[in-house]
């Protein structure tokens, strides 16, 4: 599989190789045309300073040595034509003389042709040697004694050529160069920039379920990486935190459940040893009770499953006031004539109807079971109140309420399971949860929350 480091390098080198290829281009193009400017320049100077000179000079008196005298020496052949194209003056820099190439260049000159133009020549020798030369050609009419004339500048680019193409070459070794550069460099950047997060690779190899307390923990390298550090120990944490609840989850719910197991197991060996029906009835009974009670341990901890931050999804709004009146039906049968409704009606909530009306019947359930008084349950427009006449909570308990098998007495039955079931459900629904106890006070749970809207009585 490939890693990170070679896509990215992969995407640099390309990205490198096409900025590379323009910008050398666009280098070589503006070089040529730079080189083509200057070289064009000097011909149109120099041939404008003979143009002057022969104005005022006759040409036929015109020598070498006058020429070279008020011209300088130069690179530069010159050709000068009347208005019938017969040759009147020439000048060439060469041993021989080139007027052929100078008749060409004129002739297209009359034909429309623009100047500067380039010509390719070609001197045959003898048979086995052929010179080929290029020349750059300018053509300049002018004025004199009332006549037209034309000069005809022809410049080799032998040398322009030669010192043109040494240019190109440098050039593309000069980029090579750097782009070999910022690649070695580029790929130093990268290899130091992915390090972080290979030595976090590396270090998660170590996670193991026997050694949840591991974090990672790499150089000082930027932000980003100090982010990213912070996000996977975080990850981390809640990893090992949920681990070890649910391993204390697990430890307290098989303590919980071998309890029940233990008695029934008993009492149906105590049923089998017993020949008295009565024994045998009262056996049976015991048994059908605690089975009651794994049934119910079982029912809580699946609700505690059941808590989940993806059940939010499914939420739509529900009347609490009917969710409330559903829960207490539920529990009239066991504690008649103890639970007193003042329930304002048309609460409306977003969340589960299912899950509040298991947080209230906990909550109801649990104050039924600590009192032999009356319950009053008051629901209001932005909370819900549960008191009680019981003898209320010690600090202690008070602290302790909301974890997971925390019982503050035991001779009551239950698996203190039903705040903390409790709690979890009006969290996922972003609600909160305050006790208000004391010894010989009595008990209030209330449960706030924000109210969406209140339907017309």
């Amino acid at each position: 599989m490939k890693t990170v480091k070679f896509k990215v390098m992969l995407w640099f080198i390309i990205t490198l190789i096409i900025m590379f290829v323009l910008t050398g281009w666009m280098i070589y193009r503006l070089q040529i045309r730079s080189s083509y400017k200057a070289f064009d320049s000097y011909l149109n100077a120099s041939a404008r300073k003979v143009i002057n000179y022969l104005k005022l000079e006759n040409f036929k008196d015109i020598s070498l040595r006058s020429f070279l005298n008020n011209i300088g020496t130069t690179d530069i052949s010159y050709y000068i034509f009347d208005e019938g194209k017969k040759q009147v003056f020439s000048f060439t820099s060469e041993m021989d003389t080139d007027s052929p190439t100078a008749r060409l260049a004129l002739q297209r000159f009359f034909s429309g042709h623009s100047t500067p133009f380039t010509i390719k020549v070609s001197r045959v020798l003898s048979p086995e040697n052929v010179q080929q030369s290029i020349q750059r050609i300018a053509i300049f009419p002018f004025r004199k004694n009332k006549e037209t004339y034309y000069l005809v500048a022809m410049r080799s680019m032998e040398e322009f050529n030669t010192t043109l193409s040494k240019t190109t070459i440098w050039l593309w070794i000069g980029l090579a160069i750097i782009f070999t550069v910022v690649i070695t460099g580029g790929y130093i950047i990268i290899s130091k920039a992915l390090k972080p997060i290979e030595m976090m690779a590396f270090q998660m190899k170590g996670l193991k379920p026997e050694n949840l307390s591991f974090r990672v923990k790499v150089p000082k390298f930027g932000s980003e990486i100090e982010t990213l550090e912070t996000s996977i120990n975080t990850a981390l944490d809640r990893v090992e935190e949920g681990v070890r609840k649910i391993e204390r989850f697990s430890s307290m719910a098989a303590h919980e459940l071998r309890t029940p197991i233990t008695i029934i197991k008993s009492r149906a060996q105590l049923a089998l040893i017993k020949n008295s029906k009565d024994e045998m009835y009262k056996s049976l009974e015991k048994i059908v009770q605690k089975t009651d009670e794994m049934t119910r341990l079982v029912e809580m901890l699946l609700g505690l499953t059941r808590i989940r931050e993806d059940v939010i999804r499914d939420f739509r709004q529900v009347d609490l006031s009917e969710i409330v009146v559903e829960s207490i039906e539920e529990l009239v049968k066991d504690y008649p004539n103890r639970i007193e409704i003042d329930s304002q009606p048309g609460v409306i909530v977003n969340g589960s109807s299912l899950l509040l009306k298991e947080m209230i019947k906990n909550i109801v359930e649990n104050a039924c079971k600590y009192t032999s008084g009356r319950v009053k349950v008051t629901l209001k427009e932005n909370y819900l109140e549960v008191s009680d006449e019981g003898p209320g909570m010690d600090r202690e308990t008070l602290e302790n309420a909301f974890k997971e098998f925390f019982r503050g007495r035991t001779d009551v039955p239950g698996f203190g399971l039903g705040l903390n079931l409790a709690k979890s459900i009006a969290s996922l629904h972003s609600m909160t949860v305050d006790i208000d106890s004391s010894p010989k006070t009595g008990t209030r749970v209330r449960i706030g929350f924000q109210l969406l809207t209140r339907n017309p009585v």
